[in-house]
């Protein structure tokens, strides 16, 4: 049937685009560590070191949510069980985006230049 080779190439494809996004995030994580440190060697500037950091920490972020999400949809394309569980989603969403807006209010870009140099939580002064 047309519905379900739509159910299919829909979720596989998002399990496809997600994985690819996860190694993109993988191999950009390699690259910038790589540059940021030869960075890092040839002028010994700390806040080179934050925002590699910051970075990786980013990436890293990046390659377990798509992680994640790759395997849902996967088991939606892969396993009949799951073809009308989708709904559930929606809920596990609302977490995510709570615990992310979380991790963005709670994070600021410091210096007295505000070069954006490093990334520390918000705290009170």
């Amino acid at each position: 049937p047309v519905h379900l080779t739509v159910w299919f190439m829909l979720n596989a494809g998002m399990a496809l685009q997600l994985i690819l996004m996860g190694s993109q995030s993988f191999i950009v994580e390699r690259f910038v560590v790589k540059i940021l440190n030869k960075s890092f060697a040839m002028t010994s500037d700390p806040h080179i070191n934050d925002i590699r950091d910051a970075l990786v920490f980013l990436q890293r972020e990046i390659v377990l949510q798509s992680t994640l999400q790759g395997t849902v949809y996967a088991m939606f394309a892969i396993w009949p069980f799951m073809f009308n569980k989708h709904d559930y989603l929606l809920p596990l969403g609302w977490l995510a985006y709570g615990v992310l807006g979380k991790k963005m209010c709670f994070t600021t870009v410091r210096g007295s230049e505000a070069t954006g140099s490093s990334s520390q939580p918000v705290t009170e002064d």
